[in-house]
């Protein structure tokens, strides 16, 4: 899939404990009409989901997707779009939530997943919120994971194997 788009990156760091509502701040500002926003998954993403259920009022144009989501249905406490339900999605009823059903087959939830999110990709993200795991895993992919080398893939069931 080639495109001449251009994609803008800036980094951004804020200090101490003011890091989520500043950064619910600017990704409202960021949205103020709509678009696509890709919303990480674990801890990192946990204290800004209030905040950003709280800045921003309309997100009637909004579409979210998820960078990462574990095999696991929407009510275990360890699914991401589980958290992202209960901390942002039911407050901001956005337009539409793509989410990977981690209930399914890892392998028929990713193919689905990779239905949903296509157009998506197709358009352009207009926002990505990745945060990154101690062992330096981003959106799900670990360093050594077999996924690093499936390049034309949206997306790929990984199995990771957790340590004690």
């Amino acid at each position: 899939m080639e495109s001449d788009r251009r994609m803008s990156f800036q980094t951004e760091i804020s200090k101490g404990g003011s890091w989520a509502t500043e950064t619910a701040r600017r990704i409202a500002d960021a949205l103020p009409g709509g678009g696509a926003l890709v919303l990480t998954g674990g801890t990192t993403v946990e204290p800004l989901l209030p905040q950003l259920a709280a800045k921003k009022s309309d997100w009637t144009g909004v579409e979210i997707a998820f960078s990462d989501e574990r095999c696991v249905p929407p009510d275990d406490g360890a699914s991401n779009y589980g958290m992202a339900r209960r901390l942002l999605l039911d407050a901001a009823e956005p337009a539409a939530v793509h989410r990977m059903k981690g209930e399914l087959d890892p392998a028929q939830g990713a193919a689905d997943y990779h239905s949903s999110i296509a157009p998506l990709v197709a358009r352009g993200f207009d926002l990505l919120l990745l945060g990154m795991g101690a062992d330096a895993h981003v959106g799900a992919l670990f360093p050594g994971s077999p996924a690093l080398d499936l390049g034309q893939h949206l997306v790929h069931a990984t199995f990771i194997i957790a340590s004690p």
